[in-house]
């Protein structure tokens, strides 16, 4: 799964993420084969680089069956303190996040060594 109608499909729904959780942006990593993270899109460039100073992030396993495939991140350019329903919240978007990743793969969401998922 890889193209650009598939990233402008994924730009808009981590931009969908953001807006509902109301946050500065969202990033998406997968595990590749060798089970490393792998970057995979974010709203914008700071998703790219989370350690930028004063950020606050939140991130939230995704899960397919009973296997985590990668995380979903949310993140504000302050510093924020993640209350117990923007962690619930974040983790609701995450399971979306997998209905869509599936949708868009026609099934199981690998990863490739690439990063890019299949």
């Amino acid at each position: 799964m890889s193209g650009p109608g598939v990233e402008f499909l994924l730009a808009n729904v981590l931009q969908g993420v953001a807006d509902l959780s109301g946050v500065d942006g969202a990033a998406l990593r997968l595990l590749d084969d060798t089970d490393r993270l792998r970057m995979i899109g974010a709203t914008d460039e700071d998703g790219w680089v989370l350690e930028r100073a004063g950020c606050s992030a939140l991130s939230v396993p995704l899960v397919e069956g009973r296997e985590v495939i990668g995380e979903l991140t949310l993140y504000t350019h302050e510093r924020h303190e993640w209350s117990r329903s923007e962690v619930e919240k974040g983790a609701r978007l995450g399971e979306l996040v997998v209905v869509a990743l599936e949708a868009m793969a026609g099934g199981r969401t690998e990863s490739s060594a690439s990063g890019q998922v299949r």
